[in-house]
């Protein structure tokens, strides 16, 4: 978790310096993909949200979105590459990406793990519901 932190504020730093350059773009070295790769590591970060509410970030974030999901998603692979992990709010996706393989090489055991809480959670707030 610490190192996807880490990620997102090294992303957002660079957002915003590409930003006050112009470099608006969505491409490699352009704030939108740095943007869109805050945003993707780490969407509740306060210093995000904050950035996100100046004028022309928010569309800049929307346009790089938009590019990279266009197609049903055929190149976010791209924009998430250096994650360590997703956080997709709108689909209510957390996705494990490959870079978390060259940190830790017990990713099945992860993966196990992240599904069991999953599955925890759901069976007890569907117990709670029924009561």
């Amino acid at each position: 978790m610490d190192a996807q932190r880490k990620l997102a504020t090294q992303y957002l730093t660079e957002a915003r310096k590409l930003f006050t350059e112009g470099k608006t773009g969505y491409q490699e070295g352009e704030a939108g993909l740095a943007l869109l790769r805050s945003y993707r590591a780490m969407p509740k970060n306060r210093p995000l949200i904050k950035f996100l509410s100046e004028d022309g970030v928010k569309v800049t974030l929307n346009r790089a979105e938009n590019h990279y999901m266009q197609e049903q998603s055929k190149h976010m692979h791209e924009a998430d590459e250096p994650l360590l992990f997703t956080i997709d709010e709108k689909n209510r996706q957390v996705e494990l990406t490959n870079e978390v393989v060259n940190i830790c090489p017990s990713t099945i055991q992860i993966r196990s793990f992240l599904y069991s809480r999953i599955l925890w959670r759901k069976c007890n707030l569907s117990r709670t519901a029924a009561n």
